[in-house]
């Protein structure tokens, strides 16, 4: 790990660990990890199922969901033919999502595990996407009528706990230099918005 981070310069390694990864199970080869992100593919159509399902649709519904997911062009072409990072953060940020969505039927250790182990995946990968889901997640179990509604409180303090370490994880330097790198002009949030 601390090669990859001294290679790279930076925490954003967990996409060459999985390169390597693939290619020692396959071989030194471009298509191993490409083989993986079929795979990854997978992964994310079942996970994204299973959110569907989580949040109330028919089963019917969920399976046309997966098998639309599986086919539109973008997932196609990133699973498929080149070798990017994008599947490997869809398919985590799926499964966040699915992690948070069963956090909110009922606060458990497996459930709390998942959701802590998938977030610190992406201080290697993409660490704002977990600040993001955390704060939908809060957001919503604030203002839901659901089990955690009940315990606003204890919500809001694993929040702000889990926060503290992700920015603490991420390091408050690295923090200050994508907060300096935003770009809050007017055009750039309608661009943003649009998108």
């Amino acid at each position: 790990v601390f090669r990859l981070i001294g290679m790279s310069q930076g925490l954003h390694i967990l996409y060459g660990w999985y390169n390597f990864l693939a290619q020692w199970f396959v071989g030194p080869y471009y298509f191993a990890p490409v083989l993986g992100n079929v795979l990854l593919t997978a992964v994310a159509a079942r996970a994204l199922f299973a959110l569907v399902l989580e949040a109330g649709a028919p089963r019917e519904e969920a399976r046309w969901t997966a098998l639309l997911f599986l086919v539109h062009w973008d997932v196609l072409a990133w699973s498929s033919f080149i070798n990017v990072k994008d599947n490997l953060v869809l398919a985590l940020t799926i499964l966040l999502l699915l992690g948070y969505g069963r956090l909110a039927r009922g606060v458990t250790y497996g459930r709390v595990a998942a959701v802590v182990a998938l977030s610190g995946l992406f201080i290697f990968l993409r660490f704002y996407v977990p600040v993001l889901a955390l704060g939908c997640f809060l957001l919503t179990s604030a203002a839901s009528r659901h089990a955690l509604a009940r315990n606003r409180v204890k919500v809001l303090a694993a929040g702000v706990v889990l926060a503290a370490a992700l920015f603490f994880a991420v390091g408050p330097a690295l923090f200050a230099l994508a907060i300096s790198r935003l770009d809050l002009s007017p055009g750039n949030a309608a661009v943003g918005g649009v998108r």
